[in-house]
């Protein structure tokens, strides 16, 4: 009787942060390929907040750290990559789930096979940072989430192995395209994890005519307050390419009360009012082709809840 060929599952570091990096890990379980080694953001303290901990939950799976689990921001350095090889020599397969750093040759190198990243952008579009602001700012009437390859040390310029794109709308803001990016990536490492692990892939090159950048310095968070009388469609933008609760919230200031916004729509065609006018269940902010109209906010003031 013919025995059975037994399959050896690759050896896969996984490196990342945040609820992504946390359901590509579970995805790996459902799979029974758990990664050999993982490495967790700095900012990451082990507890579940706005985003769920790696650290938290490669401790509840079992992994030890300073074993296979390390916490490091600074992955290229000589004496933490000596320090993997030492322990696991090469791994099969390297998976990047929206970590911080950008890698060099020498992390690069700790992988046989392929090095993948996660990218929240529909490539070559939004390469870079704040990819989720840039998506309204830049105008876009889709985003993404891109699976593509790291050949060298480069920013998210290498082939693409998988993608997934959803419609933007005019409600969006940066924290509602973020949540929708988590979502259509862990389809999108679901979908195609199988091949991933395999490395039956077809990639492709990233189209060089259509590439867009920006870098980390590029956009200002801490530039919050909306200006009136501008264009509408740039205020809507500025606006909603802010909104994101667990960091920053954009604000206007009402009769010396600062009106934090969660949601806005462009209302065109209304009359100009040179000051901002409130409802009682709307705020209008006039601006020089109709109004942005502020459906949802936070005031510290009672008079003006929502």
């Amino acid at each position: 009787m013919r025995k059975k060929s037994i399959t050896i599952p690759p050896n896969v570091l996984l490196i990342g942060r945040g609820t992504i990096a946390v359901n590509c890990i579970n995805e790996l379980k459902k799979r029974s390929n758990l990664p050999i080694c993982i490495i967790c953001d700095e900012s990451d303290h082990g507890e579940d907040s706005w985003t769920k901990s790696l650290l938290k939950r490669s401790k509840d799976l079992g992994y030890v750290l300073n074993k296979n689990l390390f916490v490091q921001n600074k992955v290229n350095e000589i004496l933490f990559v000596d320090k993997l090889k030492k322990k696991f020599d090469q791994f099969d397969h390297i998976f990047s789930v929206q970590p911080r750093a950008i890698f060099r040759d020498n992390f690069i190198a700790l992988a046989k096979g392929n090095v993948y990243n996660m990218h929240f952008a529909p490539l070559p579009k939004l390469r870079g940072t704040h990819t989720s602001a840039w998506a309204i700012l830049d105008g876009l009437s889709w985003m993404g989430v891109t699976i593509h390859l790291i050949l060298r040390r480069g920013v998210d310029d290498g082939p693409i192995v998988a993608q997934g794109k959803f419609k933007i709308t005019e409600a969006d803001t940066s924290w509602s395209i973020f949540n929708k990016c988590v979502r259509s990536g862990t389809l999108l490492f679901r979908s195609n994890l199988k091949q991933l692990l395999a490395g039956t892939f077809k990639s492709r090159e990233q189209n060089m005519e259509e590439v867009t950048y920006h870098g980390i310095k590029e956009f200002d968070a801490t530039q919050l307050e909306v200006k009136i009388l501008q264009d509408s469609v740039t205020a809507s933008r500025f606006i909603r390419s802010r909104i994101f609760p667990p960091y920053q919230l954009p604000y206007f200031i009402y009769k010396g009360v600062k009106v934090k916004i969660l949601e806005v729509k462009i209302k065109k065609g209304l009359s100009i009012h040179p000051q901002i006018k409130y409802t009682g269940c709307s705020f209008y902010l006039p601006m020089i082709n109709g109004s942005v109209c502020v459906t949802k906010w936070k005031s510290e003031n009672s008079k003006y809840r929502n």
